[in-house]
């Protein structure tokens, strides 16, 4: 908590506790009347207020303006009687009437400013917790809201399931259980998204290898497929973070529908680097190797179609290589942001994330 906020609070006790601030008023006055007459004879005539302006300001600022009311006027009262000629008597000359009417006004044009400083720093600080407020009822709404189309998407994905069981044409009933399949896993990544582990937009080892995990328990292969992941962390805003963990998840079910399917055990490893504004995410699989020909620029299965869409959204490129291990591997950019310059508004760019 910030001295300020502490400074607020203690004011507003002030404020709701007259009688606390009338007896700190009193108790400065009396410590500022002692420190008067006790330097009364080392001071040269022309200083009856040397040390209740101050006590006034003190009392203002601390106790707020009643307390500096009653301050100032216990003051003006001290002076007149002690330390104006004639002593010890509330006789008014012209001169006494004089001196008197300056240390009226400049107390009160001290504890007007400082009562006008206090109730702007009052309304900011009420205009900051109003503010603070409200960003925590919209998150709260936003969170909700999000989880309601995670909710729909899961009903949606459910009822093509049912619908696929129904059909007796395979490819009707393949085409509706793979788009069951995917709307599930846009519900399951827009969850991980505002998830509290996760809200921070970071891709990072642990997001991929929740992802996975999900990817290998709805396949059945949690057994018997090992999933690793090699994650130079990268913060995105959602419209980066979802397209790109979308093909993630593809190439990570091709991976597991295509490459390892039919075999007793496989690996499945997921690298993500990035430099000079450039990010490489690879997914490699030890599965069956990709058949002779294959063109994943060509491929026309939906899965690519949509893998390429992403790609292209991401303003990257997708393909697949053909060695020892199969390598899906989508490169993107990812423009830094320098220290001390701004995106713009209209385009928020990813943040490049440094470990160690």
């Amino acid at each position: 908590m910030t001295f300020y906020r502490k400074f607020a609070r203690a004011r507003h006790w002030m404020d709701t506790h007259p009688l606390a601030g009338g007896s700190a008023s009193i108790l400065i006055f009396l410590i500022a009347f002692l420190i008067r007459l006790a330097i009364d004879g080392v001071l040269p005539p022309g200083f009856p207020y040397l040390t209740f302006l101050p006590a006034v300001v003190i009392t203002t600022f601390l106790f707020g303006t009643p307390a500096g009311v009653l301050c100032a006027t216990l003051s003006v009262i001290a002076a007149w009687y002690f330390f104006l000629p004639p002593f010890l008597t509330f006789s008014l000359t012209g001169q006494t009437a004089l001196a008197l009417a300056f240390f009226i006004l400049i107390v009160a044009i001290d504890i007007l400013v400082i009562d006008r400083m206090l109730s702007s720093l009052q309304e900011r600080e009420n205009a900051r917790a109003e503010a603070l407020a409200l960003a925590a009822q919209r998150d709260a709404l936003f969170k909700e809201l999000q989880h309601r189309v995670g909710n729909n998407l899961n009903m949606i994905a459910a009822m093509l399931s049912i619908q696929s069981r129904g059909l007796s044409d395979e490819n009707a009933r393949h085409a509706l259980s793979e788009a069951s399949r995917r709307i599930a896993v846009v519900a399951d990544i827009n969850r991980m998204f505002h998830d509290p582990a996760h809200s921070d937009g970071v891709l990072d080892n642990a997001f991929v290898e929740d992802l996975g995990r999900k990817a290998l328990d709805a396949a059945g292969m949690s057994d018997r497929v090992r999933f690793s992941s090699d994650i130079e962390a990268l913060a995105l805003v959602q419209d980066e973070f979802l397209p790109l963990s979308l093909v993630l998840a593809e190439c990570v079910n091709n991976a597991l529908e295509h490459g390892i399917a039919d075999n007793p055990s496989g690996q499945i490893t997921v690298t993500l680097r990035h430099a000079e504004g450039r990010a490489t995410l690879v997914v490699e699989n030890d599965g069956h190797p990709l058949a002779e020909g294959f063109d994943a620029a060509k491929a026309r299965s939906i899965g690519m179609m949509l893998v390429h869409s992403f790609a292209r959204q991401l303003g990257g490129a997708f393909r697949i290589e053909r060695a020892a291990q199969t390598r899906s591997i989508l490169e993107f950019p990812v423009p830094e942001l320098v220290e001390g310059v701004s995106a713009p508004q209209d385009k928020p760019v990813s943040r490049v994330i440094r470990e160690g």
